[in-house]
């Protein structure tokens, strides 16, 4: 006795070709599953005049309940300028309140993140770089993590501008909660 398997949206059934099911998926990075079904994609953005060894953006999870994962991070400036993602390893960072916003624009939730940027970040401690990125002149570079940077509850990042001239730098870091 046969099966017959009913699915997608028209319900029709399934084709069986020398004896195989004959199939096709979409597929979508994670981000926009989250994004789509809870809620919970964000992205923080700011723009500052940075000088080389100035921390220009900072991002901490504060979330009790779920990690933060960091999907890419986007850094452009005006100036050619060598920047690096490192890890906070104490200290009490400060600065220009950065919003998460909400990249399902028809939801409300808000980030479980404390995110400083769009002046210098102060008070942290520096610990480890784990990623080094370069821009030319008015260009931008794109650190595509690909959902591996994970942050748990109270782990940070920060971006410094590490070499380069002073110059307008705009960072973008795109996250969601899992």
């Amino acid at each position: 006795m046969g099966l017959i398997i009913l699915g997608g949206r028209s319900n029709q059934p399934a084709d069986v070709k020398d004896g195989r099911l004959d199939t096709s998926a979409r597929s979508a990075p994670r981000a926009f599953y989250v994004s789509r079904d809870d809620g919970r994609a964000f992205s923080w953005t700011s723009t500052y005049s940075a000088a080389a060894g100035e921390e220009t953006a900072y991002l901490q999870n504060t979330s009790a309940t779920r990690i933060l994962v960091i999907d890419k991070i986007i850094v452009a400036g005006i100036q050619a300028t060598v920047h690096a993602v490192g890890v906070q390893t104490g200290g009490t960072a400060a600065g220009t309140v950065m919003t998460g916003r909400n990249l399902n624009l028809g939801n409300t939730n808000t980030a479980e993140a404390t995110a400083f940027g769009s002046a210098s970040v102060t008070g942290s401690v520096v610990g480890d770089i784990i990623g080094y990125g370069y821009h030319p002149a008015t260009g931008s570079d794109l650190l595509d993590y690909n959902d591996s940077l994970i942050l748990g509850q109270d782990d940070a990042i920060f971006i410094r501008s590490v070499a380069g001239t002073t110059g307008l730098v705009y960072n973008t870091i795109e996250g969601h909660f899992e």
